[in-house]
Order: C-alpha cells, then structure tokens, then sequence
C-alpha cells in the first residue's frame, strides 16, 4: 500500500470503529442515551463543545458562549434488542440437577421527552435548565423479578426515571469559562416489612417516600483563538432510592412455631463518580471534532 493511503487509511479506520466500542450502560436515562439531539449524534463527545442548552448536562462552563437565549425540546424513543442469553441455569430435575438452557430477553422500548432552556444574564454569566420526563405512565416503580431468569436490571428499571439539571456558568477571564450544576433526581426511599406464615394470610406494610437527592457537578472550559477547546469535568457520585425489605416468615406445626427472619438493603439508583477530559475543534464551518475521555470510579 502506497504511503500517502496508508497515512489516510489508519485515522479513518480509528474514526469508524471508536463509536462502536461497547461501554456499560449509565444509570440515568441522560447518562445511558445522552442529551439533545445535536450531542446525541456526535456520541456524547460534547464537554469541549456544550454551545447549546445541553450544556446544561455536559458542561455548564459553556453556558455563556450560547448568547441570549437558547431553547430546545425533543422526544426519542429507543428500541431494545438484546441478544439471548445463552448456557444459563433455566429450572431443576425433580432430583435438584440444574437444566441448563437458553433464554429470550423481554425488555421494553425506552423513551421519553427531554428539553432545556440557557438565559444569558450578561455576556460573562448564563443560566441553564433541563429535564428528562420517561414516556412511561409513572415516576417510580417497585417490581420484583423471579431470581431464576436473568434480566438486565440496570438497563430495565433505571433509566425509567425524571431527571431536573439546574446549572450556572460564567466567562473569568478571555477564554476560560467555569461552572457548576445541581443534578436532581427522583425516587422512592423507606421500608418495606413482609410477614409470610406458612398457614394463614400474610401482610406487607410499606412506608415509602418519593423524595429528591442532589448530586453537584462542575466543569471547566478553555477556547483558543484557533478555534480549539479544552474542558474538564467533574460529576459527583450519585445515591438514590434506598429501600430496606425486611422479611419475618414462620413455619408452624401443631406444637412449634420457628421463626424466620431477614433485612435486604437495596440501592435502586446509582451513578459513580466521574472526571470527563474533552478536546474539541473547529477547522471550518461544516467541520467539527470531538473527543472525551472520562473516568468512572
């Protein structure tokens, strides 16, 4: 192969294959599909850009480059196609054997709606506000899941839920822009107490709360006069949802009760802490490279 084409050849081989490669699914529905439209098609590699209202969610540094005001609303819808899962443990022989099997993944479509608004309050400090609302008819869900058939939890339940970013940016000097955010999220949290008597009928008390907990982030961008960025962001781990299930059963003969009992705590929300470093350019108008990498704990 000729010098010249060998030189083209390997960048754009990079350049196709980077997207396809696999990552683990976030935790929240803005984290698992991303933001706006415009972010979305550029695979999420947008903290050195952020000059539009998903700045909000990828770097609210950039607030203050987008001018007076920008708005924007959208719905996306997901369609879910997971292949099935193979050589897994499907029941038993009356003898107590493992059947060994495969299994379909029932998973439903994802989506919902998602907007954002930036209010410039001078040409150095900016507002954003966003929101992700699931299409789904509820906010919060409790579901249990027979612990014989593999599901993907994290994918399923998680990302069915409302998201509200609240976020500030300001310019401190040229180039360098700064800014922090408040991530709110949503979810049940309290006990749960089962009481299941082998004879008779048993009980379940719940004592929930749908309550917000807030995660902060911050970012930091840097524009040259080449039309070159540079940004840092850091997002702060985030707890939702917990939920203590407290079990007491009894198996009862004529003359003997035996008591059984235990405590599961469950976590339905969690997103780890994360420093995101971005790199973007701008060689003309019809032309615009990006590229981050982040580290999750």
């Amino acid at each position: 192969m000729p010098p010249l084409v060998w030189r083209w050849t390997l960048p754009l081989l990079l350049v196709v294959l980077l997207p396809t490669w696999p990552h683990v699914s976030g935790a929240s529905p803005l984290e698992t599909y991303g933001y706006g439209s415009r972010a979305i098609s550029m695979g999420g590699a947008y903290s050195a850009v952020s000059d539009d209202f998903a700045a909000a969610f990828y770097n609210p540094a950039g607030l203050p480059q987008i001018g007076d005001v920008d708005l924007g609303f959208g719905m996306t819808f997901f369609n879910t196609n997971f292949n099935t899962i193979q050589n897994v443990v499907v029941g038993e022989t009356p003898g107590g054997e493992p059947i060994i099997g495969d299994v379909d993944t029932s998973l439903s479509d994802n989506g919902g709606f998602m907007g954002g608004v930036s209010v410039g309050l001078s040409e150095d400090i900016a507002l954003g506000v966003g929101f992700y609302l699931p299409s789904t008819h509820y906010l919060a869900r409790l579901q249990t899941q027979n612990q014989r058939e593999p599901n993907f939890i994290w994918y399923e339940k998680r990302p069915k839920r409302f998201a509200l970013l609240v976020s500030v940016g300001a310019r401190v000097y040229k180039g360098l822009h700064i800014g922090a955010g408040l991530d709110v999220l949503f979810g049940p949290e309290g006990v749960v107490n089962v009481r299941v008597p082998v004879t008779g009928e048993g009980t379940v008390d719940l004592a929930l709360t749908f309550r917000p907990r807030i995660a902060p982030y911050a970012g930091l961008l840097y524009k040259m006069k080449n039309d070159m960025s540079f940004a840092v962001v850091y997002k702060d781990r985030k707890n939702q949802g917990e939920v203590d299930i407290n079990l007491n059963a009894s198996i009862e003969y004529p003359l003997l009760t035996i008591p059984i009992a235990g405590k599961m705590e469950s976590m339905i929300f969690y997103s780890p802490r994360q420093v995101t470093f971005g790199w973007a350019w701008k060689p003309g108008e019809r032309f615009h490279l990006s590229f981050d990498l982040a580290w999750l704990q």
